[in-house]
């Protein structure tokens, strides 16, 4: 085990000043703009902080940050140390399993000198022989309890500091003590500060209390700045996490693809100047000088794969490998992502990396305009004025929703979410309500990103109450409906839904407002062959797979081969003809061929059926609630005009049983 604690360069800095972390830096600025002097730092707080590849906490970047003679430990020239010295900072952290504790020896003893000039008029019965007893007895409280009187004192001390200090040199006259800016941070923030009624709270109820008061105290802030630490902050009582509480939420966020490559690299850089120094890191026994990656796999690759992980969840799948003595590959990172994500989300949300752009997605040239304007340039350009909410695609399975949204997320550059809405449902009291409270979180967490909900009807249908769940559906779904139309998520979070059966979905959710658009997402019509050679074309690329000259001869026949299907009078979805693709391909190398011929190609056509019934109820469905024509696609926009006639054939539908669950449309 110590060979584990030992894997990665643990020198003093963990983070020098240079690698601040953005989210520093951003409670830095709020305090300086006096936005706040208590904050919630929440999200991906148990990561290592930055890219440098060495190990650190978050304890540890705001001790470089925070608390000066820490930060004067990693200064590289006198200048700097210069710089850093002409203001004294204090750090102390509070947990429930140690108490309170300072960053350093430099910052206990500038405490305690303040604590023994203000002691006797802080506390009554003071004498000047109990001073240093009694401020010892205040530095090392037994309890929460205590350790909140301690700090209300240390604060009220604070404020008579400064405003002396303030007088002193105003009337340029009197002694001046240190005024240092002090930082206290609680960790395992969701026990101290637990969510709930006030009035079921009991005891708990003071350090809530204290935060309120604190918060609203400005000469406090003056020289002083509160951290509550927290993975969820829906775990935080509400008074304190936004609204007119006073109190600034600040996210920490996952690794970005970029951060992920970054990381890797430096750390990967790490091991190997260590073996080169002679002292390799050690790990089960053996040495380790570098990462090791299957063939085919290497770092960029590893990046793409750990989407959704953080740099430590990274580093425990290479030391997976290292222990196992194996290369990282595909598997492996597959596995223990599926395994991480499950622990820290319950399975609400799956990350992926997309692998490619519109260049592999055949057809659905008006759903790449819609995406390039509305959603992909603005993304790029930062433009929030511009920029798409969200757009939900509807149309029949198999058309490619989820294919092109990944494209789309690809083109953009940002990352890439499913949310499993089905599993915000849980068994506890409110288990749902913090679930739904998480997927949300998880959201914010990995911003800016695209947000893919498939089959969207099956937790926002109509008619979501249920007999006997005490108003929880509603709940979830009121609180998604808050979500979708939550303006600040707007440039940072796209949703795109997808559903085939938008009649069973809530009027409330398909009302402007949420999504920004209502965009079909089709086949080609009857004997498109142009549109299908595109999706082919695309499926191709895809598969890898060459096509013999006897198959390729017959694009133009009606008959045979490729032509077949092309001119083929029944409906194919973008899914059916890939399904007929490859099961040509299957026939080819079950044949021995490297490339399919026209017998492979003849014999999986003949084999495949398409479900062309149930998909023009389908297509009906979708014509009917597009709600902007200039993103229709051409073949289809004719018939997306007469609403009449399709209404006739989505009650055919219904009366037929090809739609089941008449809603009324």
């Amino acid at each position: 085990m110590a060979e584990t604690q030992a894997l990665v360069p643990m020198s003093a800095a963990s983070a020098p000043t240079s690698e601040q972390p953005a989210f520093i830096q951003t409670f830095f600025d709020s305090y300086r703009a006096k936005e706040s002097h208590v904050f919630i730092m929440h999200g991906n707080i148990n990561d290592f902080p930055n890219n440098s590849g060495r190990r650190g906490d978050l304890r540890r970047a705001l001790a470089l940050s925070c608390d000066t003679a820490t930060m004067l430990l990693e200064c590289k020239s006198q200048e700097q140390k210069e710089e850093i010295g002409k203001v004294s900072r204090i750090l102390a952290y509070y947990t429930m399993s140690n108490g309170l504790e300072f960053a350093s020896t430099e910052g206990i003893n500038t405490w305690r000198v303040i604590m023994k000039e203000y002691i006797k008029s802080l506390m009554t019965g003071a004498a000047d022989a109990d001073v240093d007893s009694q401020v010892k007895e205040l530095e090392k409280p037994l309890n929460l309890e205590q350790a909140l009187n301690t700090l209300n004192l240390w604060f009220t001390a604070s404020k008579r500091l400064h405003q002396n200090n303030q007088k002193v040199d105003f009337n340029k006259k009197g002694t001046k003590l240190p005024d240092p800016l002090f930082t206290i941070v609680f960790f395992d923030g969701d026990a101290i500060f637990p969510t709930g009624q006030m009035a079921q709270l009991g005891g708990d109820r003071s350090p809530i209390v204290n935060v309120r008061n604190w918060a609203r105290d400005e000469a406090l802030g003056n020289k002083n700045r509160i951290i509550v630490v927290t993975r969820h902050i829906s775990d935080i009582h509400e008074s304190i996490r936004g609204g007119e509480s006073g109190v600034r939420a600040i996210l920490i966020p996952k690794p970005t693809m970029k951060d992920r490559e970054e990381w890797l690299n430096n750390f990967d850089a790490s091991l190997q100047e260590r073996a080169k120094k002679g002292t390799p890191q050690r790990l089960g026994g053996q040495d380790v000088t570098h990462i090791e990656y299957a063939a085919g796999f290497d770092s960029t690759t590893f990046a793409i794969q750990a989407a959704g992980l953080s740099r430590k969840q990274m580093e425990n799948i290479f030391m997976r490998s290292a222990l196992d003595h194996e290369p990282i590959d595909f598997p492996l990172v597959r596995a223990l992502k599926t395994k991480a994500l499950e622990e820290e989300y319950g399975g609400l949300v799956d990350f992926r990396e997309p692998e490619h752009g519109f260049d592999k997605v055949g057809g659905h040239e008006h759903l790449k305009r819609y995406f390039l304007r509305k959603i992909i340039t603005p993304l790029k350009k930062g433009d929030k004025r511009t920029c798409s909410r969200g757009v939900l695609l509807t149309g029949p399975p198999g058309t490619g929703k989820t294919a092109i949204t990944l494209a789309m997320a690809k083109e953009a550059g940002v990352n890439f979410m499913i949310a499993n809405l089905a599993r915000l449902f849980g068994g506890l009291v409110g288990e749902t309500e913090s679930n739904t409270q998480k997927f949300i979180e998880a959201a914010d967490s990995a911003a800016p990103v695209i947000v893919f909900i498939d089959e969207l009807e099956s937790v926002l249908s109509a008619g979501r109450s249920s007999v006997g769940d005490s108003g929880t559906s509603s709940r979830v779904f009121n609180s998604i409906m808050t979500w979708l139309s939550d303006e600040s998520r707007s440039g940072r979070i796209v949703v795109v839904g997808a559903t085939n059966r938008p009649d069973l979905l809530d009027g409330a959710l398909i009302r402007s407002g949420r999504f920004d658009a209502i965009l079909p997402c089709l086949p080609p019509q009857r004997g498109d062959a142009k549109g299908r050679t595109e999706i082919l074309v695309a499926l191709t690329k895809k598969q890898g797979f060459k096509f013999g000259k006897d198959l390729s001869a017959t694009l133009q026949s009606k008959d045979t081969g490729i032509g077949k299907l092309l001119h083929d009078q029944r409906i194919w979805t973008g899914a059916e003809m890939e399904v007929v693709l490859k099961e040509a391909i299957d026939n080819a190398l079950f044949a021995g061929r490297s490339a399919v011929g026209l017998e492979d190609w003849n014999q999986a056509l003949a084999d495949v059926l398409p479900s062309t019934r149930e998909v023009e109820k389908m297509i009906d469905l979708s014509l009917y609630y597009v709600n902007h024509l200039g993103y229709c696609p051409d073949d289809w926009r004719e018939r997306a005009q007469n609403k009449g006639e399709i209404l006739s054939s989505i009650k055919t539908g219904y009366d037929e049983g090809s739609l089941a669950e008449e809603r009324n449309v």
